[in-house]
């Protein structure tokens, strides 16, 4: 595997289960992918929403399966919740749990008002100058809010926004959709504007990323592949085909 690959895969962990499931109220929506580097497969993802009115709960989970998983154990788990939708999403809370082999971090944030009001980072080593609070001045909604809305029915691309993960903040954006025989393309960028390098893709501050569409009934695209650019790698998730 070259090192750019085996970078790309730590990077992007994927994800050990660490929270409770999802409550029975309201509607809820789940999703599946399968994680390929390269055409490699490496893993799946669920992505789980529950919505209750205004209120949402997200729960992210991933993991390295095959070869790949036994030698890299990597794991990862993460929810979100909060009050409204995408860019205007205000979490209360988001937390996340990720592992790889011989690498450990935990990461929760509390929220008044959609602005963080208390950062745990575990270990403390892992903080950054925007781990502390008053760093943050105004509320961004964190990236598990924005990936649940990826996966909703769409007739247009997701709108831009500003994210916070309690260690940096960066962007995500794309342009209008682009039109083709069995759908639409979203063509975006996810760009790091504050704080550390991803630690195992250093120097790369700008990922391309594509989300596909499919048409479907009324009107609305339903997501079936998100694709990442790394480097000379390419990481996709791709909804498995309904049996």
């Amino acid at each position: 595997m070259r090192s750019p690959l085996l970078r790309l895969h730590l990077c992007l962990v994927f994800l050990l289960p660490a929270f409770p499931p999802l409550s029975a109220a309201g509607e809820s929506s789940l999703w599946r992918m399968n994680i390929a580097v390269d055409g490699i497969p490496f893993g799946e993802m669920t992505v789980e929403e529950r919505r209750d009115g205004p209120r949402y709960t997200v729960r992210v989970t991933g993991r390295a399966s095959g070869l790949i998983g036994f030698f890299l154990r990597a794991r990862y788990s993460g929810i979100s919740a909060g009050l409204g939708r995408g860019p205007a999403a205000r979490p209360r809370l988001f937390a996340y749990d990720t592992r790889r082999i011989f690498r450990h971090r935990q990461v929760r944030i509390d929220y008044a008002g959609g602005r963080p009001v208390r950062v745990d980072i575990s270990p403390a080593s892992d903080r950054t100058p925007l781990s502390a609070p008053e760093a943050v001045r105004r509320p961004r909604p964190d990236p598990l809010a924005m990936l649940a809305g990826f996966f909703r029915p769409r007739t247009d691309c997701p709108a831009a926004a500003e994210m916070y993960d309690g260690r940096r903040i960066t962007r995500i954006g794309f342009a209008a959709p682009e039109r083709v025989a069995d759908g639409f393309l979203c063509r975006g960028s996810y760009t790091i504007l504050r704080g550390p390098d991803h630690s195992l893709r250093r120097g790369q501050r700008i990922f391309p990323i594509t989300l596909r569409y499919a048409a479907s009934r009324g009107g609305t695209g339903t997501l079936t592949r998100i694709e990442v650019r790394s480097g000379g790698d390419v990481l996709t998730l791709t909804r498995p085909a309904a049996p």
